[in-house]
């Protein structure tokens, strides 16, 4: 009988700690709290040399293409 309590208690007290954690998330703070979670969404581009996708803002352009690194635009030149 011991052992059914002890269970219980300790199921009542983690239920208890989830309610309040659920209920700040939710509260004055829980806004904020998932406008730090959200992902930013960046444009992507793909880079003309290796096909690989970066940030366009990290991106290098020359003329109509976009490249991941200066290396890459490099042997893109050295081509034409």
């Amino acid at each position: 009988m011991g052992l059914i309590r002890f269970i219980l208690i300790v199921s009542f007290i983690w239920l208890v700690v989830v309610l309040i954690q659920k209920l700040r998330q939710q509260g004055l703070g829980g806004q904020e709290h998932r406008q730090k979670r959200s992902i930013i969404k960046k444009q992507m581009v793909q880079c003309a040399y290796c096909s690989i996708y970066v940030p366009k803002e990290d991106a290098l352009q020359k003329n109509d293409n976009y490249f991941c690194c200066q290396d890459h635009v490099q042997i893109e030149q050295k081509k034409s």
